[in-house]
């Protein structure tokens, strides 16, 4: 008698671990679709840094041509007064 309730408590015990195994796979497509929307968040943030990035290199080869300009005219208008 005894040996039949300690199968039926292992049995009971294998039962609880099948349900706990079975809810954490239930888990796994839920869990995946997060991480997977936080990887596509992540990528989007990271397409827009790379596009202001490139609009402030663009900004700056402007400013610098300009920064040229000037310090041309700067040295015509100097060779001009001599």
């Amino acid at each position: 008698m005894q040996e039949q309730l300690n199968l039926l408590i292992q049995l009971q015990q294998v039962d609880k671990s099948i349900r706990e195994l079975l809810f954490a796979a239930e888990d796994i497509p839920r869990k995946i679709e997060k991480v997977e929307r936080e990887i596509q968040e992540a990528q989007e943030t990271f397409q827009a840094f790379v596009r202001e990035m490139e609009g402030l290199k663009k900004q700056r080869k402007s400013l610098e041509k300009e920064i040229e300009d000037f310090e041309q005219k700067i040295k015509k208008s100097q060779i001009k007064l001599m």
